[in-house]
């Protein structure tokens, strides 16, 4: 996993802006989900400062969050709580409950018992303690089938090579005419070359462009 390639790729989805927004993080996620009905809840997850937009550390945290072997630490059951407060009250109500444990799967009198022992509304303090009594199994919540930075990852390179390829072949084509077309006329200007613009560039992140605050 290189952090660099999906800092690149984010940024390359999302100019010429910085941030993803809801509509944008719906157009990127197409690609790794299929038929997903809940991308609203899922950018709200992501979403930890509410702004409405993501930034490059909650998209990077929010797919860490996911990721089929990521461990069951504070970070990703904040985000599990902000997946099913879905009206975004930080407090998970009777419905919201009754959400997470029809996705664990458990049948209708185990469901029954659970929530009768549970007193509503309940805020996150509440929810990690319940998760430590082993009354919500939330290490099986919220799991992308695949790992997705892995994917990402090979998506962009498979892209950049791919735009590597074309662009080497264009700048042979268009030399090879050029030379042609000079030798046809009797002239070659050797202090000719291509422009600055169609020049190959070689780029590098600046350390200071990209940093993580603490959660």
């Amino acid at each position: 996993m290189d952090i660099r390639k999906i800092y690149s790729d984010f940024l390359e989805h999302c100019f010429p802006s910085f941030y993803m927004t809801y509509w944008s993080f719906c157009s990127y996620m197409n690609d790794y989900f299929q038929e997903c009905d809940t991308l609203l809840q899922l950018f709200q997850a992501f979403n930890s400062n509410r702004c409405g937009y993501l930034t490059f550390q909650e998209f990077f945290t929010g797919i860490v969050s996911i990721e089929p072997h990521c461990p069951n630490t504070m970070l990703r059951l904040r985000f599990i709580f902000r997946y099913y407060d879905v009206e975004r009250r930080d407090q998970l109500d009777h419905n919201d409950m009754q959400r997470i444990f029809r996705d664990l799967n458990l049948n209708e009198q185990t469901l029954n018992t659970l929530m009768a022992t549970i007193r509503f509304p309940i805020n996150f303090e509440q929810f990690v303690q319940l998760v430590s009594k082993d009354m919500i199994r939330t290490e099986l919540l919220c799991r992308a089938s695949s790992p997705l930075l892995v994917h990402i990852c090979q998506n962009f390179q498979r892209r950049n090579d791919t735009r590597i390829s074309s662009y080497r072949k264009s700048r042979s084509e268009s030399s090879q005419h050029f030379h042609h077309q000079q030798s046809s006329a009797g002239i070659l200007d050797k202090s000719r070359g291509p422009c600055l613009a169609c020049r190959e560039r070689n780029y590098e992140f600046g350390s200071h462009c990209v940093r993580f605050d603490p959660i």
